[in-house]
């Protein structure tokens, strides 16, 4: 799983988040963002994946990062949903 960032791939967060360890330099506590994410599974249960993707609010068309990541096997569409959700806010945050 990996987020892209200006062009750069970098890992996805795959840890429970306990503080900002997942925060990027390029997340201004002062500013404001729109986040949208989406979930699948073929099969539901079956294979399942999300995406999500972070945007500057004040500029819909910035975007910031966007991401993808594998959710399992044998997962739901609500589970592959409630994963690019969290996945997101790990990011973002």
């Amino acid at each position: 799983s990996t987020i892209n960032i200006g062009g750069n791939r970098i890992p996805a967060p795959t840890t429970p988040v306990t503080g900002n360890e997942f925060a990027y330099p390029f997340i201004d506590a002062d500013k404001s963002y729109v986040v949208y994410f989406d979930g699948g599974s073929r099969g539901n249960p079956g294979e399942a994946g999300a995406g999500m993707v972070l945007y500057d609010a004040e500029n819909s068309k910035h975007e910031i990062w966007s991401g993808v990541q594998y959710v399992g096997n044998r997962k739901t569409n609500n589970e592959a949903e409630y994963t690019g959700l969290l996945t997101a806010l790990e990011c973002a945050s």
